[in-house]
This record gives structure tokens, sequence and C-alpha cells, in this order.
């Protein structure tokens, strides 16, 4: 009795690790699409393939839409191309105006979601540090900083948003 118990829990244990394996290589398989599909950071302006001053900051990463929480992602329904994106690592986890902060984030145009068109959205209370000029801004003052007419091509930008990016592009530094 106690044998077969035992057979139960390795089999059961060896299931489970093909079971991530398979997830995993299926993950690597969605990752690379998105490397093809978007080439470079995604980030309006963010310029960071150009980048020499500090390389580490411009390493592109794939960023999920949808965090996979703690304890992975049993399913891989998060670990599609169209619901991953090319960032640089300042606009995925490093920088204060980034995914990983809060402070930045993106919205579909189509149904496509990241196979189609985007928003950028930033929070402007993370911008109030590099610009201090007494407005008050509550966290959670989004404004749209760009928005695509296709994948990585941008539409016309406002006054606006080109001082918001131009302040952006000079926190990166």
């Amino acid at each position: 009795m106690r044998a077969a118990w035992k057979d139960a829990l390795v089999s059961g244990t060896k299931a489970r690790a093909r079971r991530r394996r398979k997830l995993a290589v299926a993950e690597r398989g969605e990752k690379a699409k998105v490397r093809i599909r978007d080439k470079v950071c995604r980030f309006p302006r963010c310029g960071c393939q150009l980048q020499r001053t500090n390389a580490f900051k411009a390493i592109p990463t794939v960023s999920h839409d949808f965090h996979k929480k703690m304890g992975g992602n049993p399913t891989g329904a998060v670990s599609i191309a169209a619901l991953m994106i090319l960032l640089c690592k300042w606009r995925h986890q490093d920088g204060p105006v980034s995914r990983h902060a809060g402070t930045m984030r993106t919205r579909y145009l189509t149904p496509d979601q990241n196979d189609g068109p985007l928003a950028f959205l930033v929070d402007l209370h993370a911008l109030r540090h590099a610009n201090d000029d007494g407005r008050q801004l509550t966290k959670g003052t989004w404004f749209e900083v760009a928005r695509e007419s296709e994948p990585g091509v941008l539409e016309e930008l406002t006054f606006e948003q080109n001082g918001i990016l131009g302040q952006l592009a000079e926190m990166r530094r």
C-alpha cells in the first residue's frame, strides 16, 4: 500500500514538472513572437536602442500586460504574444515612470490587443519630482502621452504630449 502511494506521489510530481516545462517552452515561443513584432522598446520616443550611457537600462524585456503573480501562471493564458509588449528595462521596471512602478500603462485601441495600435498613459504625479512647478497632482492623474495609428507608428503629438515626452526623456539620464 505504501509503495503505491509513493509511486503516485512521484508520478504526480513528474507530471507537474512536465506541465511546467511545456508552459515555459510555450512562453519562450510567445516572447520570441513579441520580439519579432516590436523589435525595439515600444514606448514612444524612448530611444533606448540608441542610448549608450547606460546600456543596462536599454535592455529590451518582454512585459506581460497582466502579471503572472506569485505561484506562476498555471494555464499560460497571460503568456500569449497579444498580451505582451517589448519595453526597455527602464520602462518595464527600473524607471520612476514604468509598468512595475504603476506609473505607466497601455490601453488597447483595437480588439487585436498589443498586436494592434496602443495608447500610452503616464501618471502625471510621477513627473512632479522632475518638474516641480508647484502644481498639486494627486496620484492616479493619468495623461495619454501618445497614441499609435498602427503598431510602432505614432499619431501626431500635441504640444502637451511633446512636453511630457521631453520630460520623460530627461528623467532617463
